[in-house]
């Protein structure tokens, strides 16, 4: 498993529910169990640099917005 206990997150800047509600949504399978997860991208990228780099910046999860971390524990997921 990975050990995202080092990210270190940072709200961004605050967004309009409007930007939050018409921004796509990502979905996250986390841990060995698949637990899939669906997250407006304006909440992801307003929760850090690194995960508005992921959403917005180019990366191969921005294209398919499919992010796979089944090396991630579900507990550890949901504290971010």
């Amino acid at each position: 498993m990975i050990d995202i206990s080092s990210f270190q997150l940072q709200a961004v800047k605050p967004r309009s529910v409007e930007a939050i509600a018409s921004s796509e949504v990502y979905r996250f399978i986390v841990g060995p169990e698949k637990k899939e997860y669906d997250i407006h991208s304006a909440v992801l990228a307003n929760h850090s640099p690194a995960l508005d780099a992921m959403v917005n910046g180019g990366l191969p999860e921005s294209g398919d917005r499919i992010v796979d971390w089944t090396d991630v524990d579900s507990s550890a997921f949901l504290s971010l």
